[in-house]
């Protein structure tokens, strides 16, 4: 399974310094954190882009910062550079308004909540992929409901969630691993920015790409004494 490094806003030379140490790790996906004015945007589509080597690939986040104005301008301005354009704007009918006036790929992220926004994106061609977050839409049950979906109608796909611990992750590892290559972006390990490990085994990025674990259940042991006392204990 593929694995895409977080990197966050900055100057263009800042974000590549970062990129850089992302590669070192085996990173080959990069999302890229914008949504701070036009211009600064632009510059670092730009820069990041014409200094990334071939084979590399870039998501542009932009985690809802843009108003529709700003992305069309910035979009406009990009297209001769590659990348996808991550939840432009902040609602479902503003990203659908810049879908319908630009022509590079699109993820809808944080309005994909339910089967039925997933449905209404795809009838109305809102987007190209989905960031599909396996505790938003309501755990794993539904989020493989959601992916059978996406595959059948040819939507790629990065399934992971929204942050939580090595467990988090290696249940999206799970559902990705069962996912088809040719309908799999990339996957985020969030426990990259958690200092404290709650669990031993598990996914792990292993330079650039992970796997689920072949032990039982998730393939994993909790840390009892990191996670402290349980709020509940069932027979």
């Amino acid at each position: 399974m593929t694995l895409h490094s977080s990197i966050s806003t900055g100057t263009p030379a800042e974000m590549l310094a970062t990129i850089a140490t992302a590669r070192g790790k085996g990173y080959a996906i990069h999302s890229c954190r914008l949504g701070s004015g036009v211009v600064d945007d632009i510059a670092r589509i730009v820069e990041i882009s014409e200094a990334s080597p071939r084979g590399e690939s870039t998501t542009w986040d932009i985690n809802r910062a843009w108003l529709r104005d700003d992305a069309i301008q910035v979009m406009e301005a990009t297209r001769a550079y590659g990348g996808y354009f991550e939840q432009p704007c902040e609602t479902y009918e503003e990203c659908l308004a810049v879908r319908r006036r630009t022509t590079q790929p699109i993820i809808l992220d944080e309005c994909i909540h339910t089967y039925g926004d997933l449905i209404r994106g795809h009838n109305d061609g809102a987007m190209e992929a989905i960031g599909l977050k396996l505790g938003r839409v309501g755990g794993l049950a539904k989020a493989r409901r959601m992916r059978d979906f996406c595959v059948a109608m040819g939507i790629r796909m990065n399934i992971e969630d929204t942050g939580g611990s090595i467990i988090a992750d290696t249940a999206a590892v799970h559902l990705a691993h069962s996912t088809p290559e040719t309908h799999r972006r990339a996957t985020w390990l969030c426990q990259d920015v958690i200092e404290r490990d709650c669990a031993e085994g598990g996914a792990r990025n292993e330079g650039g790409t992970s796997r689920a674990p072949e032990a039982p259940g998730l393939g994993l042991r909790p840390r009892a004494e990191i996670l402290g006392d349980p709020v509940a204990v069932y027979p």
